[in-house]
């Protein structure tokens, strides 16, 4: 999927690519999530957005509007998925638009069969508009006041570097990194906005480069940095237009120390890093493929200690069976029926991060202790 030069994969760069799945999938990142079920939204949207992605790469080497169609409506369903999915739906769109525009600009005939390819781009294009109006217009409106541009700029910066710092420090280390502190926030920005630089820079030469030179191999190292690239500067936006009314910069520590959030910046940072590969001299040899393979047998002994060691000291409530606690809760309610008594409103902070109580379940409770009380009589 990376050019001529993998056209034919051999065994190394099929054992290179499962090593590095491998090594992305056994981290402690992933195991926390699949321990969530809500995490399903997430691991169903970066699925469909793989999908997305790969189908534009097929259209980069093939030129075929069928991949093009796929790659833009996968992208647009995951809207329907994940709130993130707008982000994957505008990167999606910008990268195709620059794809078929480079390659207009590079042919001397069937450029209208180019210009076609536009059409579903500016449908899915609409569609995606529509679709953030709807959003933001259902978005509950507050009085509170928003913090200056400024801040915003800073924050943005900020949350980008942090981000892809964390996203690479919980590759093995979550659970044991402190609680991160936003004191230096500015110093921070700086440097997500210097990273932010040196990333677009990287694509326009890329893309100066293929003008003067064009090559199917630099085409697919243009849609390899650039979609990651505007996915994650996305993500980054939509999170600081989020938090723009909130004054504590402490608000940002909630997305950059959450899985659920940085699983994509993870994935935007692989596929970026496998986009600079594809113009290194590094070949994919034997000792290439081995290394991998080491690093992927290390990924899979490291998780498997750190899910045996360290959940149960870091986060002891993951240890709580939740089938105990809610039927001691069933049993607590059974006893004491009063909607207003400590049964119904003792707090669910040690199995939750949400502020519930039982009172908040009732209707379920009570057709719980209905059924098991007419299994007993029966």
């Amino acid at each position: 999927m990376t050019g001529k030069e993998l056209t034919h994969p051999n065994w190394q760069r099929n054992l290179t690519g499962l090593a590095i799945a491998i090594v992305f999938g056994f981290q402690p990142i992933i195991s926390t999530l699949i321990g969530w079920p809500f995490m399903g939204i997430q691991f169903l949207c970066l699925s469909v957005s793989l999908f997305s992605f790969l189908y534009l790469f097929e259209f980069t080497q093939s030129g075929r509007r069928l991949h093009l169609y796929l790659a833009l409506g996968l992208a647009y369903l995951t809207m329907h998925i994940f709130g993130t999915g707008l982000a994957i739906s505008l990167s999606v769109l910008f990268t195709a638009t620059l794809l078929i525009t480079l390659k207009w600009s590079q042919t001397s005939d069937d450029k209208l069969a180019l210009v076609k390819s536009l059409i579903p781009v500016f449908v899915v294009s609409a569609l995606t508009l529509g679709h953030t109006y709807l959003m933001l217009k259902g978005e509950l409106h507050t009085d509170a006041e928003n913090v200056s541009f400024f801040t915003s700029i800073t924050r943005y910066g900020a949350i980008l570097i942090e981000f892809l710092h964390t996203s690479l420090r919980y590759i093995w280390a979550q659970g044991g990194c402190h609680q991160p502190e936003m004191r230096g926030m500015e110093t921070d920005s700086i440097y997500g906005w210097g990273l932010v630089i040196i990333v677009l820079i990287t694509i326009f030469s890329s893309i100066n480069t293929y003008l003067k030179k064009p090559s199917d191999e630099l085409l697919m190292r243009i849609s390899f940095l650039t979609l990651p690239t505007i996915t994650l500067l996305i993500i980054v936006a939509m999170i600081t237009y989020r938090i723009q009314s909130e004054p504590s910069h402490n608000v940002i520590i909630g997305y950059i120390n959450t899985d659920r959030y940085l699983i994509f910046s993870s994935f935007c940072g692989l596929v970026y890093c496998l986009g600079l590969f594809l113009r290194s001299n590094i070949k994919i040899t034997t000792s290439v493929a081995a290394a991998f393979c080491i690093a992927a047998v290390f990924s899979i002994a490291g998780n498997a200690v750190f899910m045996h060691k360290v959940p149960h000291i870091v986060w002891p409530e993951k240890s709580i069976s939740h089938e105990e606690y809610w039927n001691e809760i069933l049993h607590s309610v059974q006893a004491n029926p009063d909607h207003q008594s400590a049964s119904w409103n003792q707090s669910m902070s040690v199995v939750t991060v949400f502020d519930l109580k039982p009172l908040d379940f009732q209707a379920l409770i009570e057709k719980q202790l209905k059924l098991q009380n007419s299994a007993e009589s029966d």
